[in-house]
């Protein structure tokens, strides 16, 4: 076992354009646990992409906290925050892109909506884990770090703010990485990049609609009663991609 735990921390350590079928073929035999945030910070280049951004990190979870203040609400309680903000009705649309530089990290709020709905969500996540789930000092903190992450990626890109179904994967990340800000840089990669899933939260789901018809033909090919069974009942066939969606900030 620590012959094979050794052979991945090389491998995924060096170029992995290089390496790539040593790569699957490890990642089948599974990836210990305490390497797999080096695997996803290598296949996502994290930091690079950190080196190359003007978003600062935790000058905007000041920003963050400061405008939750101003509300009188805190990431680390969820429902009672849900609760007030629920009092509070803005007209505001974003932030500006990119929530400002360094030098100016309280240059936008988010739309109170977003907010609401964030914390909203932050408790649905993988509730039965011991990282989000529960009333210890971990499971709070755990919680409060996947606000921050989706609240700082809703700063990051206003355009698309933020989306149910994104709690998911930042929650995965701050599993596999152990490591707030890493987790952040890691859904920016994913959300961000056409390689990954840039437009699957869009308004327009215009890469979801795509997928749904790549797996109809698939379907078609590979399983036509079953394709025409789900024809029959057209109501079926798109909820099994994406039931009827909306953006947060058209709420």
């Amino acid at each position: 076992m620590t012959c094979h735990y050794l052979r991945v921390n090389i491998v995924i350590r060096s170029h992995l354009h290089a390496c790539a079928l040593q790569v699957v073929q490890l990642i089948k035999t599974e990836v210990p646990a305490h390497l797999r945030g080096t695997l996803w910070r290598c296949l996502l280049q994290t930091r690079s992409l950190k080196e190359h951004s003007t978003f600062n990190y935790r000058a905007n979870v000041v920003a963050v906290r400061e405008q939750l203040v101003d509300l009188g609400v805190s990431e680390y309680s969820s429902l009672n925050s849900v609760q007030q903000l629920h009092e509070h009705d803005d007209g505001a649309t974003a932030v500006a892109p990119h929530g400002g530089t360094a030098r100016r990290p309280h240059a936008g709020h988010l739309c109170i909506r977003v907010l609401r709905q964030i914390m909203l969500d932050v408790d649905r996540t993988f509730p039965d884990h011991v990282l989000f789930g529960g009333t210890t000092d971990h499971a709070r903190e755990g919680r409060a770090a996947l606000f921050r992450v989706l609240a700082l990626y809703a700063r990051f890109n206003p355009t698309v703010g933020y989306c149910q179904g994104m709690g998911y994967i930042a929650a995965m990340f701050l599993m596999q990485t152990d490591d707030e800000e890493e987790a952040f840089w890691s859904c920016v990669a994913l959300f961000e990049s056409h390689k990954y899933l840039l437009g699957f939260y869009s308004e327009s789901l215009t890469r979801i609609k795509d997928h749904a018809l790549v797996f109809d033909k698939l379907l078609q090919q590979k399983q036509p009663l079953l394709r025409q069974h789900l024809v029959r009942r057209p109501s079926v066939r798109r909820v099994i991609f994406t039931q009827s969606y909306d953006a947060v900030n058209e709420l």
